[in-house]
Order: structure tokens, then sequence, then C-alpha cells
């Protein structure tokens, strides 16, 4: 079994590279788990019956909305919990005869680490987008999700980018996956470029025509997300190339420059 997962931060475009990966037909994938989000009580380095106790109570939950909990079984620690993944995710993958599976969770950005150390042969593509339309979207698609005030700042959000860009690129630097762009995902000049690097790196044949992308669109975005509308219309939306943002301080330019987005 081929194991492939996309992480990034939210709103990065994470579900279009789970779509255009979906276009395969080897490839079993389905709707964010958010499993280890769950099972975060476990990776602790200490922890107790109690975070145990809930962590399965989450975890097993939200494998179940998903269809997912069969093979699963109890998790005492953070190794187990990507062991159980690993598991559901092959039953769900075998028993439609899919040679691949492909987890989509943007948060699971935090536990690739973990991944690895358990699954070392795993494959995992790291999604960046560019700080200013990535702020927009998150916070258009933050108040449909229920999220505190805080988190609807500009501040906050600004720094959840800053965080998850900087875990994007330096894990890909350090060999632990593949960085791919959704600027130049969205931009003509370097779709196709950017799409065989997806498919040099997962050996994977990948379709990018309408029709392909909206069916496989339609198996991981569901009727209540709203916010990810625009991935069941088919096919790349392409943008205009972005300009060099100027409006951030000498600080924060240097650290844009570090991750190179």
């Amino acid at each position: 079994m081929k194991r492939l997962f996309v992480v990034g931060m939210p709103r990065t475009g994470t579900t279009l590279v789970q779509s255009l990966i979906a276009t395969n037909q080897n490839v079993f994938t389905t709707c964010e788990t958010h499993y280890l989000d769950g099972m975060s009580g476990v990776f602790k380095k200490s922890y107790s019956f109690f975070d145990v106790l809930m962590a399965n109570m989450k975890g097993y939950n939200r494998l179940k909305k998903q269809f997912l909990h069969n093979g699963y079984s109890w998790v005492s620690s953070g190794k187990d919990s990507i062991k159980v993944l690993d598991k559901v995710m092959t039953c769900a993958a075998k028993k439609e005869k899919k040679e691949v599976y492909l987890e989509k969770t943007p948060s699971h950005l935090y536990f690739t680490d973990e991944i690895l150390a358990v699954l070392p042969e795993s494959k995992i593509i790291f999604v960046v987008r560019n700080a200013e339309d990535t702020i927009k979207s998150y916070l258009n698609a933050a108040r449909s999700w229920g999220k505190c005030s805080h988190e609807l700042e500009e501040d906050f959000v600004f720094a959840r980018w800053l965080k998850d860009t900087y875990l994007c690129v330096s894990r890909s630097e350090e060999g632990k996956g593949l960085l791919v762009s959704y600027d130049k995902l969205t931009n003509k000049e370097t779709f196709n470029s950017e799409v065989e690097r997806i498919e040099s790196y997962i050996g994977l044949r990948l379709h990018t025509d309408g029709t392909s992308m909206q069916l496989a669109s339609s198996k991981v975005v569901s009727s209540n997300e709203k916010w990810k509308k625009n991935n069941l219309k088919g096919g790349i939306i392409f943008r205009e190339k972005r300009k060099p943002q100027s409006d951030f301080s000498k600080s924060v330019n240097k650290i844009l420059e570090k991750v190179k987005v």
C-alpha cells in the first residue's frame, strides 16, 4: 500500500492538491479526518488515563464520521494513533481495490515527524500559498467554522501562516516531503511544471481536465463545506501572477524571504 499525506495551513490549496491526486483511479481518499487532532492528548510527553479516554472518544468519532472505523482499536500512545489511522485507511482502500491511500488534513502538518517515524515510506506533500491570499481566504471561511473571536483577527492568522509555512518549508528542505506552491499551481505559466513535480514525487499519472477534477473534488468535499465550493467547479481556476508584497515590515519581510513564499 502506498501512503500519501497532504498537509499545510488551511486555505492554502490542500483540497486542490488532494483533488488533483485523486484523479488517478488507483487512489483512495476521503474528506478530512482530523483524527490526529483528536488524538493530541496521547502525543504529550506526559498524559493521564483521562487523556487516553478522551482521545479515543474523539478519535473514534472523527473516523466514524467518515465511515473509517473498520479496523479501529483502542489507542494508548501517539505511535498507536498513527498505526490505527494507517490501518483504517488501508482497510478502506483495499475495500475499494485501490493501491494507494491519500489522507488530507491540513493540521496533520504538526504530526508529520511522528508519521514518518511510524510509516517511513510515506510520501508527504507540504502545500504553501502567499500570505495575503491565505489570510483573506482563511478569515472568510473561519466564520463558518465557529472559531473563537481571537482566531478571526488578522494578527492571529498571520502568525499561524508564518508558523505553518515555516514548518512546511523547513521540513521539505530536510527531505521529509515535497513542497508544492498553490500560487504556481494556479498560474498558467508554472502549472504544468508543478503538476509534473507532484507526479514525479508520488509516482502516479494525474489528470488535469475539468471532468476528472470535478469528479475527484466531489469525493473529498462534503455538502456542508461551503467555503470549498470553488473546488467543485472542475478544473483549475487560474489566477494572475502575484506581485511582490511590500506592505510588511522589514522584520516580517526577512521571514518571508526565508520561507521563500
